[in-house]
């Protein structure tokens, strides 16, 4: 694994038995944070955004730019935007041998779809022509050939785009008419089709899905009229798609969709309170995710389909608030406050029932508030934060 220290900052750290040592410096020595954020895994390498560049001869000083971690080191891939300024490095995916991403490169263009092949950086579109931006956010692989993002264009607003395996970008559906917004989100995959949360301005954010012909439309209206029900953590379970929204009697719970009608699953914290569920995955045959039921705070919840079990990792109300739960090597981590260590990363084994910590990495409670878990390889990858922040490994 690995951590940051109060000498160099946000920087990347290998674990070699129960000693931590620096493997590479982005601030050059400095205490300052190097704000790692954007991580994304292609081929053998993660990608990710930062700030510093003091230790690189080619790229003595610039802003927030794209970083490369191979195993062994870390490098400065690109200046994208050159000199002082951020490139804004945003939303990446990998999708057929090339890395997709949001980020502006000069003043020429605004934030604009770009991508990364291994050699050359591309733009891909620029779908709000000018220095004004599409900002390309929420990007999603569908398949080999097709791949789906929000985005704002000059007539439209911010609506469902999509682009092929050929490069060519063009908006999917004007959900919400004319120039308003729908800010289609949060997409899936079920039954072959795409399924996200968007607001067609009449309805309010509800459960949309693409259909063969290319139209969007409304699965369900959860919370009838305008104000919408706010569908997030999509995620495919015992083939039904799981979610979270919030109705007008139950609040914001666990619902279900089976291909034909939306349904409550759960209904964590019982009555008009809200559970907000939030960070779904599938592990060991169960739904995981974090939610509040109204006595123990916001903790790790199992769900196998019909009944809900809690995971007191903070005991009693405090709430241990578990985030960014990721599947790795037959366990589950996430980031999670036990009310001794602050934030850090737990671990759930596969064969275990209890939740534990992996790493006490930043003692005396503060916490080092891991996110962005990636698995590279043989290695879960995160970023640190606290008052530093850094890059970790566990292997």
């Amino acid at each position: 694994m690995t951590a940051t220290d109060e000498l160099h900052g946000s920087e990347l750290f290998m674990l070699d038995g129960d000693r931590l040592s620096l493997v590479a410096d982005v601030e050059g020595g400095t205490s300052e944070s190097a704000d790692l954020d954007q991580l994304v895994v292609l081929d053998q390498s993660l990608f990710f955004s930062a700030s510093g560049g003091a230790h690189d001869n080619e790229f003595p000083s610039i802003g927030n730019e794209i970083y490369q971690f191979d195993g062994t080191g870390i490098s400065v891939l690109a200046d994208l935007y050159p000199g002082v300024e951020d490139s804004s490095f945003s939303d990446p995916v990998a999708w057929n041998g090339d890395l997709y991403f949001a980020a502006e490169n000069s003043s020429v263009f605004g934030s604009e779809l770009f991508k990364y092949d291994g050699t050359t950086f591309t733009l891909v579109a620029d779908i709000f022509p000018g220095r004004r931006s599409s900002r390309p956010r929420s990007l999603f692989v569908f398949d080999d050939t097709t791949m789906y993002f929000q985005a704002s264009s000059p007539l439209d607003g911010v609506e469902l785009f999509s682009c092929d395996s050929n490069g060519v970008v063009s908006m999917v559906a004007d959900i919400n008419p004319g120039p308003g917004s729908s800010r289609p989100n949060a997409f899936a995959v079920f039954k072959g089709a795409l399924f996200f949360s968007a607001d067609d301005g009449v309805h309010g954010n509800e459960l949309f899905m693409l259909n063969g012909t290319g139209n969007a439309t409304l699965v369900a209206d959860i919370m009838p009229g305008p104000g919408g029900s706010y569908p997030s953590s999509l995620v495919v379970y015992h083939g039904v798609l799981y979610f979270a929204a919030e109705n007008s009697s139950e609040g914001s719970e666990l619902f279900g969709f089976d291909g034909t009608s939306v349904t409550l699953a759960a209904d964590i914290n019982p009555g008009s309170e809200s559970s907000f569920v939030r960070s779904a995955v599938v592990f060991n045959d169960a739904l995981f995710f974090s939610a509040d039921d109204g006595v123990h705070g916001i903790e790790l919840h199992r769900f196998d389909g019909r009944s809900v079990e809690l995971f007191d990792y903070c005991p009693g109300a405090c709430g241990s608030d578990p985030d960014h739960l990721t599947v790795f090597d037959r366990a589950l981590y996430f980031s999670a406050d036990n009310g001794i260590h602050g934030p850090e990363p737990v671990v759930l084994g596969y064969t275990t029932h209890n939740a534990t910590l992996f790493e006490d990495v930043f003692p005396r409670s503060r916490g080092s508030a891991p996110h962005s878990f990636s698995v590279l390889g043989d290695k879960l990858v995160f970023a640190l934060e606290s008052s530093r922040g850094a890059l970790a490994v566990i292997q």
